[in-house]
């Protein structure tokens, strides 16, 4: 009935995909009765921790809440157990058992507000150039013409952000308000501007098109419709997130609850769900090839001449998502239409991407030669066409290659195909083929506008305790490492099913991280023990177009790491980084961690400047919220300054603090102001300012925030364990919630 639509009882078909039942005909041919249903929804409708039945009203979750709830979900998978019976049970590969981080409000919104304010303006100052350099002369409809060419609101509806780790949509939903009010902004200011010329943008237009159209087909369809609903603002969302929106998950579940919190978010009445499916993707972000590395390949093995026809076919097909993304769907006509050209798109791509997508599974296998010499036979046709064979749509013949030869690059063959099912490759410039240009070539053409999100903040090395506590509690729980190998290895000794799984995942991620480090797409960021969360940054610098914006939440380490030095000298040397602290009294955020399990903790803040800046730089750290704070054995907290903690290094822990915080006053606050010269750093990069409040922990502890007054390239703030002499480089003892830090970077790109 939703999906189609019953105009006898009034409800308009909302298409989408959201309530498809093609995609569930179990739920189509089943019956369930009231006796079952019944029990159930009232399970879900009734809280009773308390003893009581209290009524559940989700009408007031939010989407990022639902987003938050659902993302817990994401690495389980349903299995059938030794018996056949079915079992929830966590992903093979799942390292977290609690999911994608949950990013708060507060910092997703600064994150978007300081990634695409130099875009904003970008495209404002255009608009204000153009209305400056305009001939009096000229007729007015023809300088309103001009100014049409440079109008801020559409120019603000072409951008193209992308959240590659993009979880359950929190970045994106809030993407699409955010974009939705600069664009009501834009149109405003430039009538405004323009108002001697009677100037109003040409969006205006198209959405009053759209809310009659609506309106129309309500009273025709007879549908009730709620006019208040119909407002620019909900159009515009609807119209950014067609245009501007881009996701990519490597979870399949995660990028389907991102469509739920996209369409529940930009819902409109009256008009179906948009067709979002061009622009959101499952899929890997770090591991798959541009175009160009795949020929290169494969014209190094003598297969240059039978890629060229999907080559062509496949770039065709940024002009069908051009399409696409013109369409509005406010009629269920045009969803229609934008899915059908969608599966033309795909049609277009597949042979490439199959391909492309093969090429780099043959990378990921580390073959030797003589299978190299298999993989010059297949490029060469011996087994059969090369390119259905790379998409696995026929398996390897053996009419042309001798009986042997054909069953050895079969088992290849199959290793390959595995492997890309499995580790869901992402080859970008085909997967969202209007974002780059002139693929063929050797410098890459396009790209982003911005890259946003929160990546994941997980090692690729496999993490033994958090790997077996989801799978076999009593060998995380293990109290020295060398009883915990003891244990693992009886899973091999008793053939339990655990150990293959076990080898499995540990395989994988050593090949993980040699492809990080050897394909050459991560040069200054895969060294040492790496973390995902590195790779995503350099990932998104690869992503941006020149001049394009880079807002991601990463661990503030990553800027003060030695091994992370040749990037930020990359960086900054060509004068890309925009934004990293707030200067003033303006906080780069509060915030909250706790640690139960630690005697004591300290929260500590830095701050992060470039060599050759002159005079004092001043970092202030705020402890607030002090009743939250517990000190068992005294009344105050100690407050130990950057050079505290020099001379601990040298003389010990017994160092007499700089001040203390008198604890009876429980709303009282601390401020530490810090002063350094600046003028004798002998790196690009040297920590300049450092302060700590140190107190003992018991239960949660206060927030804390970083005030940065000056050119401060980084800043941030984080809890840690007592006792840690570098509360900078200590990275092994860092808590989930230390230093995390926003980063926009501006001018990233080949």
């Amino acid at each position: 009935m939703i999906d189609k639509g019953d105009s006898s009882v009034g409800i308009p078909p909302y298409n989408g995909g959201l309530f498809a039942t093609g995609g569930t005909p179990l739920l189509a041919s089943a019956r369930v009765p009231d006796s079952v249903m019944a029990p159930a929804l009232d399970a879900l409708s009734y809280e009773r921790s308390s003893g009581e039945r209290r009524y559940i009203n989700y009408r007031d979750l939010s989407v990022q809440q639902l987003g938050s709830i659902y993302e817990r979900l994401l690495e389980f998978e349903i299995a059938r157990d030794d018996t056949g019976a079915l079992a929830v049970r966590p992903n093979l590969f799942a390292r977290k058992n609690t999911g994608s981080y949950y990013t708060p409000d507060e910092l997703v919104g600064f994150i978007l507000d300081e990634t695409l304010e130099p875009l904003i303006c970008e495209r404002l100052d255009a608009f204000r150039a153009a209305l400056a350099n305009l001939n009096a002369k000229d007729a007015e409809d023809y300088r309103r013409r001009e100014l049409r060419d440079v109008d801020p609101a559409n120019a603000i509806l072409s951008l193209r952000v992308c959240d590659p780790a993009m979880g359950s949509g929190h970045f994106l939903v809030s993407l699409v308000d955010t974009l939705a009010d600069h664009v009501l902004d834009a149109m405003a200011e430039a009538a405004a501007l323009g108002i001697d010329l009677h100037y109003t943008s040409p969006l205006a237009d198209k959405i009053e098109d759209i809310r009659v159209t609506i309106l129309k087909n309500a009273k025709a369809a007879n549908w009730t419709i709620d006019e208040e609903q119909l407002d620019d603002r909900h159009i515009i969302r609807r119209m950014v997130l067609k245009r501007c929106v881009y996701g990519v998950d490597k979870n399949p579940m995660a990028v389907e609850l991102a469509k739920v919190a996209l369409w529940l978010h930009t819902f409109t009445v009256g008009a179906p769900l948009s067709f979002i499916d061009h622009h959101l993707h499952a899929g890997d972000s770090l591991f798959g090839l541009w175009v160009r590395d795949a020929i290169d390949k494969a014209t190094a093995m003598g297969g240059e001449l039978f890629y060229h026809e999907a080559l062509r076919n496949a770039q065709r097909s940024a002009e069908a998502m051009k399409t696409i993304e013109a369409l509005t769907d406010v009629e269920i006509a045009e969803a229609h239409r934008s899915a059908a050209m969608y599966e033309d798109v795909e049609l277009m791509t597949g042979e490439l991407d199959g391909f492309v997508s093969f090429m780099h599974a043959l990378d990921w296998l580390d073959l030797k030669a003589k299978d190299k010499a298999l993989v010059r036979l297949w490029l060469d046709g011996r087994f059969g066409d090369p390119i259905p064979i790379a998409r696995g749509r026929k398996t390897p013949a053996g009419g042309m290659a001798k009986p042997e030869e054909a069953e050895a690059f079969t088992a290849i063959w199959e290793r390959a195909r595995s492997l890309i099912v499995e580790e869901r490759f992402l080859n970008w410039q085909i997967s969202f083929p209007g974002v780059w240009d002139n693929w063929a070539s050797k410098g890459r053409e396009g790209g982003f506008d911005a890259v946003v999100g929160n990546p994941p903040w997980d090692r690729i090395k496999l993490q033994q305790i958090e790997w077996f506590a989801a799978r076999r509690p009593e060998i995380a729980r293990a109290q020295r490492a060398s009883d915990r190998g003891r244990m693992i290895a009886k899973l091999k000794a008793d053939h339990d099913p655990l150990w293959g799984d076990f080898t499995h995942a540990e395989l994988r991620a050593v090949d993980t991280a040699r492809m990080a480090r050897k394909s050459g797409h991560y040069p200054l960021l895969s060294g040492g023990d790496t973390n995902l969360n590195s790779l995503f940054v350099e990932r998104a610098h690869a992503l941006v177009k020149p001049g394009g914006m880079v807002g991601l939440l990463i661990p503030s380490g990553l800027a003060s790491d030695q091994s992370s030095s040749a990037f930020f000298r990359k960086v900054t040397g060509a004068k890309q980084v925009h934004c990293q602290a707030r200067t003033g009294d303006d906080p780069l955020g509060e915030l909250r961690a706790d640690a139960p399990d630690h005697a004591g903790a300290e929260i500590a803040g830095h701050a992060l400047h470039r060599r050759g800046r002159r005079g004092l730089q001043q970092v202030r750290l705020e402890l607030q919220a002090v009743r939250s704070i517990r000190e068992p054995d005294s009344d105050s907290v100690d407050v130990l300054t950057g050079g505290d903690r020099s001379r601990m290094s040298d003389e010990g822990d017994q160092v007499p603090p700089a001040s203390r915080l008198d604890l009876e006053d429980r709303e009282a606050g601390v401020r530490v102001v810090e002063r350094h010269p600046l003028d004798a750093a002998d790196q690009r990069f040297a920590i300049r300012s450092a302060l700590a409040v140190r107190v003992a922990a018991n239960g949660p502890l206060s927030s804390c925030r970083l005030v940065s007054a000056g050119p401060a390239h980084s800043a941030h703030c984080g809890l840690m364990p007592t006792g840690v002499p570098d509360p900078i480089s200590t990275a092994e003892h860092r808590l989930p919630m230390f230093g995390r830090t926003q980063v926009a970077l501006q001018g990233w790109g080949a």
